[in-house]
């Protein structure tokens, strides 16, 4: 259909990707920082800032989530969402004061 046109419209579920989506779409930035992940260890982390530099996007997965456990280690009793809370303060620190925390992953 040459005569077909198209809209590329990032999209996400939730999960991982959502903050990258929302970024993009506002013209927004991402934030690289360090948190605590789930066994306590420092790791790298992002939040988005969207557009209108108020809103902040976090993706939980990325400070909290199971991708960052090793199967052996997957024990609620011993790990943490400490690093999600982290990420929470810094965007604070940001001047940020409307959140979506997307919890997937």
């Amino acid at each position: 259909m040459p005569d077909a046109k198209t809209e590329l419209v990032p999209v996400a579920d939730g999960g991982e990707g959502t903050m990258d989506s929302l970024v993009t779409v506002t013209n927004g930035r991402k934030v690289e920082v360090t948190v605590k992940g789930p066994l306590f260890e420092d790791i790298p982390a992002a939040y988005g800032i969207l557009g209108d530099q108020e809103t902040c996007v976090i993706e939980m997965a990325s400070a909290s989530g199971l991708c960052l456990v090793n199967p052996e280690e997957l024990n609620p009793l011993i790990t943490t969402t400490y690093g999600t809370g982290e990420l929470i303060q810094k965007a604070l620190d940001d001047g940020c004061r409307k959140f979506i925390l997307a919890i997937g992953g």
